[in-house]
C-alpha cells in the first residue's frame, strides 16, 4: 500500500487564515521525506508540526473528514517553503511527470508539485520578493503557509 500526501494552501487574510487551494500533489516519497520524514526519515529537513489550530474550515473539515488512515500532519510557514525550495534545489531533485524527470527547478516547482500559483507568483515569491506582493497587502493578504497530512 502506497502514501499519499494531502495539500491545502492557505493565505492569511485580516488575520484569518483562509483556504487558497489544494492542488493534487503526485507520490514522490523524496518530497515526502524532505517535508516531513514520511518513508524517508533520513531525508526530513521539516520535523511534522501536526496540524495548526488556526487552519481554514476547509482544511480543517478535510482533515477531519479523512479519517483512521491520516498520519504525520504538518505544516510549513512562508520562511519554511523558501527553505524547502532552497532544500529542493541543493537536493538537485527534479519532479517525475509521467515517469520522466522535469529538470527545471525554478521554472517547474510550482506547477509540478502545487499545480498551482500564489496570485500568479511562486509562493516562496512571498518572502523572496516582498514588493511584488504590495498589491495582496493591500487588499489584506498578510501570510501564506502549507498544510498537510498523508494518508496509508
Amino acid at each position: 500500500m502506497g502514501t499519499d500526501i494531502h495539500l491545502h494552501l492557505e493565505i492569511k487574510v485580516n488575520g484569518i487564515w483562509q483556504h487558497y487551494a489544494a492542488p493534487s500533489v503526485a507520490r514522490d516519497y523524496q518530497l515526502f521525506g524532505i517535508l516531513a520524514g514520511v518513508r524517508r526519515e533520513e531525508l526530513c529537513a521539516f520535523p511534522p508540526k501536526g496540524i495548526p489550530e488556526d487552519c481554514s474550515v476547509v482544511t480543517k473539515l478535510d482533515y477531519d473528514l479523512e479519517g483512521c488512515d491520516v498520519h504525520t500532519p504538518s505544516w510549513l510557514s512562508s520562511d519554511e517553503i523558501v527553505r524547502f525550495e532552497e532544500v529542493w534545489a541543493k537536493a538537485g531533485k527534479h519532479f517525475m511527470i509521467e515517469g520522466r524527470a522535469v529538470p527545471d527547478f525554478e521554472r517547474d516547482i510550482e506547477h509540478v508539485v502545487l499545480g498551482t500559483y500564489l496570485f500568479g507568483n511562486s509562493w516562496a515569491g512571498w518572502k523572496r520578493y516582498p514588493s511584488d506582493n504590495e498589491r495582496l497587502r493591500e487588499v489584506g493578504v498578510e501570510d501564506v503557509r502549507w498544510v498537510f497530512w498523508f494518508d496509508n
